[in-house]
């Protein structure tokens, strides 16, 4: 399923979210084409494979926080349930 979704950033680039990738796929550069499965617009993609260790949000503020709606969103969509 994560070849289907993407960690990306929004514009404010403070956490770390996960976004449906449309047929255009990853845009690492900018220009995502698609909102963050909390709602949010997306800005570009994040070159991290989502797996269960990567969907673990970090304790500290900064680089690499995962939005926590996200993480939910895309676990409660996983067909396999991921990490729990």
């Amino acid at each position: 399923m994560s070849d289907q979704y993407s960690f990306c950033e929004t514009p404010a680039a403070f956490l770390w979210h996960i976004r449906e990738l449309s047929d255009a796929g990853p845009k690492p550069h900018g220009g995502a084409d698609t909102p963050t499965l909390c709602g949010r617009e997306a800005a570009w993609d994040i070159r991290c494979e989502i797996t269960p260790a990567s969907l673990q949000t970090v304790a500290e503020v900064g680089a690499g926080k995962r939005c926590p709606h996200c993480v939910k969103a895309y676990k409660d969509r996983s067909p396999v349930k991921v990490g729990q």
